[in-house]
């Protein structure tokens, strides 16, 4: 998932490595379902949907809110994890925040989610607590539906998601060697009124190999009393993805690794952002490949694919 070597620092992406995502488990649906999607199944191609999903708890006041996307398809499931590296007293740091994993099925025509959940908080007592869910539901296009609801150790945990269809683009091609494809990415961070920060990669993408783009500055780590720190972090995002061409544009399985550093406090933190799932992009056509939101700090990806063809 996200390594641990953290830092504090003014606004800026940091690149992180993953390795590998959580599980979870808790109490289960009785919801019944379509068998799973298999390359048998009558020939089709598996349908890709993008989830937003809305997590939110409650414990007394405020209620904590958090934004995010997920994208699945009956065939592949996704994944993220929004977490923030936070100060826990004593000199130590926690990662702290949610990770999802999403798999999907099909009831009559109507997506079916299901979800298992690790969301972890720090207490008024300055300890990290874990909480683990699972649920899932038939999610109706365009419609927000709650697919946890649980209440945990005196605390509410919700999370709502809601389903579009990600656009069907044709017959694969056959001759995908000779025709090379570019993927423009646009990675956008938006805080309050600070600057709009951008950044702006391309992937070059041939045959079956997965396609890596990568951007990165050193920035130093903090600053004391106005004076700068001499320790320094690169800073960067990282996209790797591998495609395959449709008629009307890619067939993505995407990998996201992006970090920020969120100023607003005496202390610094640092958002990590890590997701995985599978994507339909028509050609020529921006499509946002996550966003998420928390605290006020939002983060969206974009992917515009481009054939060397067209």
């Amino acid at each position: 998932m996200l390594v641990n070597d953290l830092a504090e620092s003014r606004l800026g992406f940091v690149l992180l490595l993953s390795t590998a995502f959580l599980g979870g488990c808790g109490k289960s649906s009785a919801s019944a379902s379509s068998p799973p999607y298999s390359s048998a199944d009558a020939g089709r191609e598996p349908r890709v949907f993008h989830y937003d999903l809305v997590l939110w708890d409650a414990e007394g006041s405020p209620t904590t809110r958090t934004s995010f996307s997920l994208d699945v398809s009956e065939a592949a499931p996704g994944s993220v994890s929004l977490a923030k590296n936070v100060g826990i007293g004593g000199g130590n740091r926690a990662d702290v925040g949610t990770t999802v994993t999403g798999r999907l099925t099909i009831e009559g025509d109507t997506p079916r989610l299901e979800i298992d959940a690790i969301i972890s908080s720090v207490d008024g007592a300055g300890r990290v607590v874990r909480v683990t869910a699972h649920g899932a539901a038939v999610t109706p296009l365009g419609v927000a539906t709650v697919v946890i609801d649980t209440v945990q150790d005196g605390k509410a945990y919700h999370l709502s998601a809601t389903p579009t269809a990600r656009p069907a683009l044709g017959a694969k091609e056959t001759d995908f060697a000779r025709a090379p494809h570019a993927v423009d990415v646009k990675v956008t961070q938006t805080a309050g009124g600070a600057p709009t920060k951008t950044a702006a990669l391309t992937l070059a993408i041939a045959g079956d190999t997965p396609a890596v783009a990568t951007t990165r500055e050193t920035v130093p780590l903090t600053s004391v009393s106005g004076r700068v720190a001499v320790a320094r972090q690169d800073v960067g995002t990282r996209v790797k993805a591998t495609a395959h061409p449709r008629a009307g544009g890619l067939d993505v399985d995407f990998d996201l690794e992006l970090s920020a550093v969120e100023a607003g406090g005496a202390i610094a933190l640092v958002r990590k952002i890590h997701a995985h799932g599978p994507l339909l992009v028509p050609f020529d056509q921006e499509t946002t490949a996550f966003v998420g939101e928390e605290d006020g700090h939002r983060y969206e990806v974009t992917l515009t694919p481009r054939s060397s063809r067209r």
